[in-house]
């Protein structure tokens, strides 16, 4: 996934809010299965509570400031990425559980494969197994090109 340059080198506080906004208003929008985006309302709301000001986000007037714009904008983004980009692409059980034998039958890994270690489950390879063969892959690619460079 290439990262969004407009939110590269935030500077602390910025992020320091998107934390205070997302764990006071939440991520989610419970029985929708979407990603909150919140509004300068329910920002402006949970800041209250939280007995914080809100005036770096919108001002006196309701006004949006430049940092608001910024926040806004971030939490648009993460929706869109996390909605269009990370959620097709989570597995179930069985759907990693193939995965994984094709991949470790593709890559034929040197290295033990990690076992995921659930409760009262009988420890299966696939989401740390695919983890450490496709990272594995990757360092010995880099490898390869690093030699082949010099």
């Amino acid at each position: 996934m290439i990262p969004d340059p407009r939110f590269l080198n935030q500077p602390r506080p910025f992020w320091a809010n998107v934390r205070t906004i997302g764990q006071a208003v939440g991520y989610t929008v419970r029985g929708e299965n979407r990603i909150k985006v919140p509004t300068f309302d329910e920002i402006a709301r949970a800041y209250s509570r939280l007995g914080l000001t809100h005036d770096h986000i919108i001002d006196h007037e309701g006004r949006v400031t430049t940092m608001g714009s910024t926040l806004r904008d971030y939490f648009l983004f993460r929706a869109d990425r996390l909605t269009h980009y990370v959620e097709p692409r989570l597995m179930d059980a069985e759907r990693a559980r193939k995965e994984f034998s094709a991949l470790r039958n593709r890559l034929t890994p040197s290295v033990a494969i990690p076992m995921n270690k659930q409760e009262r489950r009988r420890p299966q390879p696939f989401s740390r197994g695919l983890s450490t063969c496709s990272s594995r892959r990757t360092l010995e690619a880099s490898r390869v090109n690093m030699t082949l460079e010099h």
